[in-house]
This record gives C-alpha cells, sequence and structure tokens, in this order.
C-alpha cells in the first residue's frame, strides 16, 4: 500500500488518472441516485395525485390545517414513545435485578454443589484407606496360609 501511494505521489500522471477515475465513479453513483431520487419523488407525486382526485374529501382544505395535524400526530407519536421508553426502562431494571438474585443464587448452589463434593470425595477417600487397609490385612493373612500350606508340603 505504501509503495503505490509514493508511485501515486512522484508520478503526476498516475495521480492524475486516480483522481479521474475516483471522480468518475462518483459521478456515476451520484448519477444513479439522483435519477432514484427522481423515479421516487416523481411516483409520490403520482400516488398522492391519484388520491386526491378519488378522496378529496381526506385532504386538508389548506396547508395550516395540514401542519396542525402532522404536529398533533408527531405529539402523540412522542408521547407513545415516550411510554414505551420508560415501559423498556423499567423492564431492564427489573431484568437486572433478576439477573443479579439469579447470579447470588447460582453462587450459592455451586457453593453448596462443591461443599458436597469435598464431603463426597473424602468419603470415598476414607472407604478407600478403610479398603487398602482391609485388602492388606487379607492379603498378609493369605500370605501367612499360604506359607502355613506350603510348610506343611
Amino acid at each position: 500500500m505504501e509503495e503505490m501511494i509514493h508511485a501515486v505521489s512522484e508520478q503526476p500522471l498516475i495521480a492524475t488518472v486516480v483522481i479521474f477515475a475516483a471522480l468518475l465513479s462518483i459521478y456515476l453513483i451520484f448519477k444513479s441516485l439522483v435519477k432514484l431520487f427522481l423515479i421516487v419523488v416523481l411516483i409520490a407525486v403520482a400516488v398522492g395525485g391519484y388520491s386526491y382526485l378519488k378522496h378529496p374529501e381526506n385532504w386538508p382544505a389548506s396547508l395550516e390545517e395540514a401542519v396542525q395535524k402532522v404536529r398533533a400526530g408527531t405529539d402523540r407519536a412522542l408521547e407513545k414513545g415516550r411510554g414505551v421508553y420508560e415501559k423498556g426502562k423499567d423492564l431492564v431494571d427489573r431484568g437486572k435485578v433478576v439477573l443479579d438474585s439469579g447470579v447470588e443464587k447460582g453462587k450459592a448452589v455451586i457453593d453448596k454443589g462443591a461443599d458436597k463434593g469435598k464431603e463426597i470425595v473424602d468419603k470415598g477417600k476414607d472407604v478407600l484407606d478403610s479398603g487398602v487397609e482391609k485388602g492388606k490385612a487379607a492379603i498378609n493373612k493369605g500370605v501367612d496360609k499360604g506359607k502355613e500350606i506350603v510348610d506343611k508340603r
């Protein structure tokens, strides 16, 4: 990338070509957007005109009346939006409380489970130790009996 920037900065012809290509692509993009915008405006005017011709009684009598209607609608939408925002804020706050209590309960359950696990491991070690002792005693007893049998023969 640095090599390309260096080459463009040293060669004025390459810099001119790059700038021309960038301007051409910007022009083509805006040309398409302008055409799209004009088509959308034309469709909106056609739909509005058709609606006005079919139902002129639904349209406001003056521009002032239309502006008042829009302001009233905007105020209602704004109040509804504020209500939704407040409800959402309360819901998030309640969710945080529930999450925190759930985390605390989860920690308590994990701690309790860890304690029970330690108890079970300790009991297992005790059983294993007693089993090993019993096993050693049985082996020693067997060895002694084996020696007795060998000595008798």
